[in-house]
């Protein structure tokens, strides 16, 4: 599949062999390799990090810090107008599988080898900390859907208009349905149901490259 995204000149005429790895499943996670961490990149320092960026990296897309310039990225996400109590209560009452939030204020900073000069260094950010507390369960996509709904909804009307920042949004999801069927009043269950049938064309396409039961 790597060789059909056109990301890098050269990949349609790759040599590639896959090689399937010995002693692992489909349905395995990480701590059951036992096995050292190895961050795939300088941002996703732990493996906890690793279940929810899937969904947390779309907050790279509003207006606030998705955590980079603190020691827990994508962990913490904030802006510089939210209330992190009402926040982690709003995300909290929405059961979402696998995951609670507590309520967070921090300052990003310029990390060495993690992340220099990120966005809003040095000032306060307020708003909440994913917890992980079973990676079996979570949806990070869904979260992710629900992060943004939460704190977009808790924006004041002044902000709502800059919320979000079109190019990143078109980096990191491809498309700008997502931002704005949230601004357009849809619920995150409504917005997940969207893409439902663009998730199982995929699931279809993807069945050919499997390679592990």
């Amino acid at each position: 599949m790597l060789k059909g995204v056109p990301l890098l000149d050269g990949l349609g005429t790759l040599g590639l062999t896959v090689i399937a790895m010995k002693g692992w499943s489909r349905e395995m996670l990480w701590p059951e390799t036992g096995l050292e961490w190895i961050p795939p990149s300088p941002n996703i320092p732990d493996f906890e990090t690793a279940v929810i960026y899937p969904g947390a990296c779309f907050f790279g897309s509003v207006s606030g810090n998705e955590g980079r310039g603190t020691h827990e990225p994508f962990k913490l996400v904030g802006t510089l107008w939210g209330d992190p109590e009402a926040l982690a209560a709003d995300l909290n009452a929405r059961n979402l599988p696998g995951l609670r939030f507590e309520p967070a204020t921090y300052s990003p900073q310029s990390i060495q080898g993690m992340s220099t000069n990120p966005r809003l260094m040095g000032q306060k950010v307020y708003g909440v900390r994913h917890v992980v507390t079973d990676p079996y369960v979570v949806r990070p996509m869904e979260a992710g859907v629900h992060l943004m709904h939460a704190f977009y909804h808790q924006a004041p009307d002044s902000l709502k208009s800059d919320f979000f920042v079109t190019a990143p949004m078109l980096r990191i999801s491809g498309t700008p349905k997502l931002y704005r069927m949230i601004e357009d009043g849809y619920s995150p269950e409504e917005i997940t149901v969207a893409w439902r049938g663009d998730v199982e064309a995929f699931m279809e396409m993807r069945r050919e490259f499997l390679i592990y039961e």
